[in-house]
């Protein structure tokens, strides 16, 4: 028997349900926040374990802290942050929503 998929979306809800195997699986997605981390320049961007050298997200559960941590390329300088990160230091962030942080690095 060939599995069929089925995606059915309710007040920001998603459940897939695969026919085949008569199994239910429902996630809520107001337990989940989403990182988007942009990378301008050479470095990097550590968050909870995560790292973006590019244009990246990431997701965590509702209301996690996450301390973001800008590292330069080798030449690289940090110069901030901007978006929801600000300052030139390390940035941190509650998830009690969607979030982006933004690092900018300049080649001296």
């Amino acid at each position: 028997m060939k599995t069929k998929y089925f995606l059915l979306f309710a007040v920001n809800v998603l459940f897939l349900i695969v026919t085949s195997n008569a199994v239910f699986a429902g996630t809520s997605d107001s337990d989940v926040r989403v990182l988007k981390v942009v990378v301008v320049g050479s470095g990097a961007v550590s968050a909870g374990g995560s790292r973006c050298a590019g244009h990246c997200s990431f997701q965590y559960s509702s209301e996690k802290t996450l301390i973001l941590k800008a590292v330069p390329a080798q030449g690289w300088t940090f110069v901030g942050w901007e978006d929801d990160c600000s300052g030139s230091g390390d940035c941190t962030l509650v998830m009690d929503e969607d979030k982006t942080a933004t690092a900018l690095f300049t080649y001296p």
